[in-house]
């Protein structure tokens, strides 16, 4: 049952990490990229050098916010763009990948809880139509947790805070892992993530746990310049 309980905490852990792409205190090695950024407008996030995101969470990271630093570096033969998230404890990278419509996040390090992944890549959209799903398995001490998406509305009007979002995605999100004593698996997470067109990540809400247990995340996004 610890064994269970630890799972359950990274699992946790890497949900909420998740919505922030994955920001991990050790940066992962690569190799060079080819830079540049480029304009985004038209897809789901945008990557020009100096694009400022600034969110406010419940999650234990509290606010934060995103930078991207306009160059890219070659992971496993694919660009993975630079960002680097600023909370109160620190800065750390981020790497995320687009390619035809599918956005993957990657680290290699030790988060800011103490777990340490290798080579960990998650795609967290897709630009698909309405009842897509895909599934992230992660393990963790021997044992998975699934982390399954669906695309649950496409074209979407969205307000968060004071402004107003057009062209969001709304996915579902569900956190399961292995029941330890056998049978189905147990849902242990739920929640729902938008993005904008233009704009990037805009809001989660999250929820992992059971019993007392229980982490509960809003993000939102504040206020951001796309350059």
């Amino acid at each position: 049952m610890y064994r269970f309980l630890l799972l359950i905490i990274m699992s946790s852990t890497i949900l909420t990490a998740c919505q922030k792409e994955l920001e991990f205190d050790t940066p992962p090695g690569s190799g060079g990229g080819t830079g540049g950024g480029g304009t985004t407008g038209t897809d789901y996030q945008p990557v020009t050098a100096a694009s400022e995101w600034n969110y406010v969470s419940t999650g234990p990271t509290g606010s934060y916010k995103v930078v991207s630093i306009g160059t890219d570096s070659l992971i496993g033969g694919k660009s993975f763009y630079r960002f680097n998230n600023v909370t109160p404890a620190g800065t750390s990278r981020s790497y995320i990948n687009k390619e035809s419509g599918v956005y993957t996040t990657y680290a290699s390090g030790t988060t800011s809880g103490g777990i340490t992944i290798p080579n960990l890549t998650l795609i967290y959209l897709k630009d698909a139509a309405v009842g897509t799903t895909w599934t992230n398995v992660i393990s963790y001490m021997g044992t998975a947790s699934n982390h399954k998406y669906t695309v649950t509305a496409k074209g979407l009007t969205k307000t968060v805070l004071t402004k107003s979002y057009s062209n969001v995605i709304e996915l579902g999100y569900a956190l399961s892992v292995a029941n330890p004593l056998g049978g189905p698996d147990i849902q242990v997470g739920e929640g729902k993530y938008y993005f904008a067109k233009g704009v990037g990540f805009i809001e989660s809400d999250l929820m992992s746990g059971f019993g007392p247990a229980v982490l509960i995340d809003t993000t939102r996004l504040s206020s951001y310049t796309i350059n």
